[in-house]
């Protein structure tokens, strides 16, 4: 299975694509093939650790 692998914060090349163990599913679980995902607003700041220190109020 292909992963996207960040071991740090940064930029774009801060991701690797890796070939990882495809995960047994468990009692009770499902294992369901991904076909497409979306990378959003959200996950570049997560990877680039681009957030306020602080949480703003609309109207405030």
């Amino acid at each position: 299975m292909n992963a996207a692998i960040q071991h740090r914060y940064g930029p774009p090349s801060v991701l690797t694509v890796a070939d990882v163990p495809t995960p047994e599913p468990g009692t009770g679980e499902v294992r369901v093939q991904v076909l497409a995902c979306a990378v959003t607003h959200g996950d570049r700041r997560l990877r680039a650790a681009d957030y306020p220190s602080f949480t703003r109020l609309v109207g405030r």
